[in-house]
């Protein structure tokens, strides 16, 4: 078993902590349908990238205020009421563990707000201590901010944080900020999540010392 330490973890929520891949999905293939994107242009991008930037390479040269409200819409869709979102494995785990140590840890997701915390409550999540949405910070992943954003909330240098993601772009976006990355291929394979390192097949478990409030990460 290999071991990792950090001074503050730093999480993707959807496809890396809760499962709502079915709604996120089935809402982007309903976009491209009414705006007629072929489907193999919009698969590759719909996970781990804000909305308005997916929109922005579909469908390039769009005024500002239309591009948003098709954003609006498709998020919209992906948080309707009957859509699923579930815990991944020992997702939940994790979660209490960091919050019971009182360990440092954010969650730093490409959803807007209204589909995050539409995620978390149906899943019964509770917010974490530092909660960034793509409402939040000015670009998002594959750029840097939202992990630079999450550490400097937490008061800890990104060179100090691990960053746990499932997708390419929140791969790139936590080694652009200088953090230790692993990948977790709930979402796409090992080959996908280039840079990565280590990448495991699932969450790891972990541990909070309870006066530094270091964490410890236990890899199988």
């Amino acid at each position: 078993m290999t071991e990792l330490t950090a001074a503050a973890l730093l999480l993707d929520l959807d496809g890396t902590l809760l499962d709502s891949t079915a709604a996120v999905e089935s809402a982007w293939l309903r976009f491209a349908d009414r705006v007629g994107v072929p489907a193999d242009r919009v698969r590759p991008l719909m996970h781990g990238i804000p909305a308005w930037q997916v929109i922005e390479e579909l469908i390039p040269g769009l005024p500002v205020a239309k591009r948003s409200q098709l954003a609006e819409e498709a998020l919209a869709d992906m948080a309707r009421a009957d859509a699923p979102v579930v815990w991944l494995p020992g997702a939940r785990q994790l979660v209490e563990t960091l919050s019971a140590g009182g360990a440092r840890w954010a969650v730093a997701t490409s959803g807007n707000t209204l589909l995050a915390t539409s995620s978390m409550r149906k899943a019964g999540m509770a917010p974490p201590p530092v909660f960034l949405t793509s409402d939040d910070v000015s670009v998002g992943k594959p750029d840097p901010e939202p992990y630079l954003r999450a550490a400097e909330l937490l008061e800890v240098a990104p060179t100090d944080c691990v960053v746990i993601e499932d997708a390419p772009a929140g791969v790139a976006s936590g080694l652009a900020a200088g953090a230790t990355v692993i990948g977790v291929t709930h979402t796409y394979d090992a080959s996908i999540l280039a840079g990565a390192n280590p990448l495991v097949d699932a969450l790891p478990q972990v541990s909070v010392d309870p006066d530094t409030r270091q964490i410890t990460l236990y890899l199988a």
